[in-house]
């Protein structure tokens, strides 16, 4: 199941309660507000949102079975306060890593199938005048990508940059901060996950 009318045929049947899904360009994103799986500032999963990671993860596996899957933080343009957090950057790649963590010691995803992007504010999918836009924007996305499409070229790349992770462990996990990828190395912009 490669090609879009075929992704967008199989989109219907996905049956995740309160989960936003769309098609977008190849892919298709599945949308879980952030407050369903994290406190405000936290990258600590709620009680609840184990339930529902657990029922995307299983939906994906079903329906998507051997796509690649992107795990994509996103918060609003509001300035974070009382957390430890030096940027929105960091707050979505700790959220991503977590989920990432979830998806791969809980569900039948695969940790090679998996990839991590940390948007920080930079991708809106409302405006962030309002305050229900700024609800919607903090968001984390599930993108299934069929592999034979850009998610290819995108673990390739990361797969190189791991050679230049710090001590060249291949056991380290990319975050992208796809706003910091301005050209020049695939491996620019991206942090290392211990």
């Amino acid at each position: 199941m490669n090609g879009p009318a075929a992704m967008h045929a199989a989109m219907g049947q996905l049956a995740v309660p309160g989960v936003e899904t769309r098609f977008d360009g190849n892919v298709v994103r599945l949308e879980v507000p952030a407050e369903r799986l994290f406190d405000g500032g936290s990258a600590t999963l709620l009680p609840g949102g184990t339930a529902i990671l657990t029922q995307v993860a299983g939906e994906i596996d079903r329906v998507f079975p051997r796509h690649f899957v992107g795990i994509e933080g996103h918060v609003d343009t509001e300035p974070l306060s009382q957390t430890s957090w030096g940027s929105p950057h960091q707050l979505t790649s700790a959220r991503a890593t977590t989920v990432f963590d979830f998806f791969t010691t809980r569900t039948p995803l695969r940790q090679g199938q998996l990839f991590l992007v940390a948007h920080g504010a930079n991708h809106p999918v409302v405006s962030n005048a309002t305050a229900a836009g700024r609800i919607r924007n903090r968001r984390m996305e599930f993108v299934s990508t069929p592999s034979g499409s850009a998610a290819s070229s995108f673990t390739k790349n990361t797969t190189s940059c791991l050679e230049e992770a710090p001590g060249g462990s291949r056991g380290t996990r990319a975050i992208v901060s796809v706003s910091n990828q301005q050209g020049g190395s695939p491996c620019r912009g991206l942090a290392w996950v211990p």
